[in-house]
């Protein structure tokens, strides 16, 4: 279920939907800094965030209606102005962080909720970020990236204390930030399914060859013949928010454990017999169900059956769950 609200001076910044009953209360100043984890308020005022600095901080109520399911979606917004035009804003419980860049004038925050949300009055805390104009650092090395927003690539890095964050974005547990410096890259979203290979998976302009279009020659190599008792599983990797397969998937680029001679996606690439792929799509300008149109549009017509394995991050779960279903 997506719940969508739009929060503008009309609505003196209140929002409530019809349907569910869900409220979302005035915006309040706090004096500081709205709560959030200890991570990301270490990162805030260390030289991790050179390239943000904080505008404003509020907090706002949001009344959760009765019968919310694991995976609902909440689309929350915000006229920008109402935050004072931020770059970025990041929006937390304390626990959970998701950011949103600031786009055509709206702030679009997406909440993923679970059964345990239903009928909660919770609090939450946004805090208001101006980009500067410090020139970005080189990034070395990482073991993931986030993008935060719908184009701009932030990776949080070693330069704050410790460097590790945990249950960020939507939800998303267990992630674990390693890198030498800090930065801000442009990032473009393509939409497309593409092959996923230990020579291809940092290219974010692979070859044509790599792009799987109803006609493409790789189709034959990855599908399970018509008829067959033996399926061959193809790895199919779907990223999260804000992402592509490039940064949503950069952690399969790692050795672990440390001394590992092999990459996990290496040792993925090999398990499969070379049949990983990866959807590249739109997540928060498109709904779920075009993000499977654009797969089903790529497979090829005739013989064979693509039978696949999952591996999805975050929202990619949702498109997931809906290729099942």
């Amino acid at each position: 279920m997506l719940i969508q609200i739009e929060i503008d001076v009309s609505t003196k910044g209140r929002g409530f939907d019809t349907r569910t009953g869900l409220t979302v209360g005035a915006l309040s100043s706090v004096e500081g800094r709205a709560p959030m984890p200890p991570e990301v308020d270490r990162l805030l005022d260390g030289a991790g965030a050179k390239a943000y600095e904080v505008m404003a901080s509020y907090s706002v109520d949001i009344a959760l209606p009765a019968g919310l399911q694991d995976g609902d979606l909440v689309a929350l917004r915000y006229d920008a102005e109402l935050l004072g035009a931020p770059d970025l804003a990041l929006f937390s419980d304390g626990v959970r962080v998701v950011a949103a860049a600031t786009e055509d004038g709206v702030v679009p925050i997406y909440l993923t909720l679970s059964a345990a949300d239903a009928g909660t009055t919770q609090t939450w805390g946004i805090i208001a970020l101006k980009e500067r104009d410090d020139a970005p650092c080189r990034l070395r090395s990482a073991a993931a990236a986030a993008s935060f927003g719908t184009g701009r690539a932030t990776f949080f890095t070693s330069a704050a204390p410790s460097g590790v964050l945990s249950g960020l974005s939507e939800g998303l547990t267990d992630l674990t930030w390693r890198a030498r410096c800090r930065m801000s890259v442009p990032l473009t979203f393509k939409e497309r399914l593409r092959t996923f290979t230990p020579d291809n998976a940092e290219d974010e302009d692979p070859p044509s060859s790599a792009i799987l279009t109803p006609s493409s020659s790789a189709w034959p190599s990855l599908l399970t013949p018509a008829g067959s008792t033996s399926p061959r599983p193809t790895l199919l990797l779907i990223h999260g928010t804000g992402l592509q397969s490039t940064l949503g998937f950069a952690g399969l680029r790692e050795r672990l454990p440390a001394d590992e001679p092999k990459t996990l996606l290496r040792r993925l690439y090999d398990h499969y017999g070379g049949r990983v792929i990866a959807l590249d799509h739109k997540t928060i300008s498109r709904p779920v169900e075009e993000n499977l149109q654009l797969l089903a549009d790529a497979l090829p017509s005739g013989d064979g059956v693509l039978c696949v394995d999952i591996l999805a991050v975050s929202r990619g779960g949702l498109v997931a769950r809906g290729l099942v279903e």
